[in-house]
């Protein structure tokens, strides 16, 4: 930590630091230098997987009842969904609720005895004495507990369960846009973050909720974007962008200039994409249009990172516009924006 220039005192990364999965070799190795016996261990190509009991907590999972295993799956399908607090706590409405899908329905005392019963196998912890409160461990929800269902079958089936909980439907959605912002199928997960979005716009609506309402159209705005670089570029980005628009009907420039400023700027990302398949000259001067309004707000001064980013984008526009318009004059405005 003295070598990357942490602060040990608070503890705080300012920087990630990435640990690469290694060999079994260098496992075996590892483990011979900690005295760890390698056939008690469930290597999973991590150095964290040398150190934790998962071949232990592999057998107590197996030894659980099956209300215990139903509950685990419930968590882990909670966890999957991001339908939980910071640091990883699950309140316990929210795992009886998944859990009545796994066909466990209980009293509040013998939830509590459930509960118990999955501290002492060390799965889960009770948070600060509050029962509603329950902490579970990452690895072993991911290593030990399975289920028999697809990931993207436990999003539809959450997405049921919380249908009438706007902030859980929140979560879902966010979650399922961050796994297909990185996984192969990007257009499952962007369009169950999208169902989820706008069944929370139900209930968050734009009379009663304002300022909710702007945040998940522009979440919607940016899923469908996402949706637009695997499937349908023209419709997908015309989503996108009426999506944008309702935002701005709220997040406005006098009220609320850093979000004004955040939605235009993806106002000219859509258009950018657009332009790859339509009107090329058209929307990439929408696009332009877009970034320049944003960088009324963001200001080299005020905030010199999206500043960049803003105008980096604009040199993108300028570049893709120089392929069909005024060769010269464009490559020229894209290096004087880069």
């Amino acid at each position: 930590m003295l070598d990357k220039n942490l602060d040990l005192e608070t503890g705080i990364f300012d920087q990630i630091i990435e640990v690469h999965e290694i060999s079994e070799q260098q496992g075996k190795e590892i483990a011979e230098n900690v005295d760890r016996h390698w056939n008690e261990i469930r290597f999973n190509k991590t150095i964290g997987s040398i150190f934790m009991p998962l071949a232990e907590m592999d057998r107590r999972f197996k030894e659980c009842t099956a209300e215990e295993k139903s509950v685990l799956k419930a968590v882990k399908k909670l966890y999957i969904c991001g339908v939980y607090d910071e640091d990883q706590i699950f309140q316990l409405d929210k795992i009886q609720k998944a859990s009545e899908n796994e066909g466990i329905k209980k009293e509040k005392y013998q939830w509590e005895e459930l509960i118990e019963k999955l501290c002492e196998k060390e799965f889960t912890k009770i948070k600060e004495k509050d029962i509603d409160r329950i902490w579970a461990e990452e690895a072993y929800l991911e290593d030990i507990v399975e289920l028999n269902h697809s990931e993207l079958s436990v999003f539809e089936e959450l997405l049921s369960i919380f249908a009438e909980t706007p902030e859980e439907l929140f979560k879902i959605g966010n979650r399922a846009y961050e796994i297909g912002s990185v996984k192969l199928q990007k257009a499952s997960y962007m369009k169950v973050a999208i169902k989820a979005y706008r069944e929370a716009l139900k209930i968050r609506t734009v009379e009663q909720f304002p300022i909710q309402y702007a945040m998940i159209q522009n979440n919607i705005g940016v899923a469908y974007w996402k949706l637009a670089e695997v499937e349908e570029k023209s419709l997908s980005c015309k989503r996108a962008i009426e999506a944008f628009q309702k935002a701005l009907k709220i997040t406005t420039v006098e009220e609320f200039p850093i979000q004004y400023a955040m939605t235009q700027n993806n106002i000219g990302n859509a258009y950018s994409t657009l332009a790859e398949v339509e009107e090329k000259v058209l929307n990439c001067k929408k696009a332009i249009e877009a970034y320049r309004e944003a960088l009324n707000i963001r200001t080299v001064e005020e905030f010199p990172m999206d500043y960049a980013m803003t105008q980096n984008n604009i040199g993108n526009a300028y570049s893709t516009l120089a392929e069909v318009e005024e060769k010269v004059l464009n490559c020229k405005k894209a290096i004087e924006a880069y």
